[in-house]
């Protein structure tokens, strides 16, 4: 069964995992968008998208110079 791109990007904007994660999440559910999240969120793919949008607010950055 083929996968087509949309469901493919679909998947994509509601779990935040990679394209190809995605792709394969579904061939493996055959198609069903449900099954793959289930299996994203098994891999430890779907929460990328969580992660991501989380702001930090303490933390610093330093860089060292030298001449």
């Amino acid at each position: 069964m083929g996968i087509s791109s949309e469901i493919v990007k679909d998947l994509r904007a509601q779990t935040g995992a990679g394209i190809l994660d995605c792709k394969r999440a579904l061939e493996k559910a055959q198609g069903d968008i449900a099954q793959a999240k289930r299996l994203l969120k098994e891999m430890g793919l779907a929460a990328v998208g969580e992660k991501k949008l989380r702001a930090t607010g303490v933390g610093r950055i330093f860089t060292a110079t030298q001449n």
